[in-house]
């Protein structure tokens, strides 16, 4: 049979833990974390108004049609 080769797995996972929980590591980790947040703030924001914009375009769209309908009413009457 043949002889299993050690890698060493715990000294990997060692170092590993040790990179990902280094103070500068997790400086970046929530420097990115807070810009992703800021991030996504605001595009939250531009859904809303860009929500409100269509709402409001659409009432419009409405009034208009229905003053068009008006329009074509009386003239169908003259």
């Amino acid at each position: 049979m043949g002889k299993k080769l050690d890698l060493g797995h715990g000294l990997w996972e060692g170092l590993i833990l040790s990179h990902f929980s280094h103070p500068a590591f997790t400086l970046q980790a929530e420097t990115r974390a807070e810009f992703a947040e800021r991030s996504v703030a605001k595009l939250e924001k531009t859904i809303d108004d860009l929500e409100e914009t269509l709402a409001s375009a659409k009432e419009e769209n409405v009034e208009i049609h229905q003053t068009l309908d008006q329009t074509l009413l009386e003239l169908n009457n003259l």
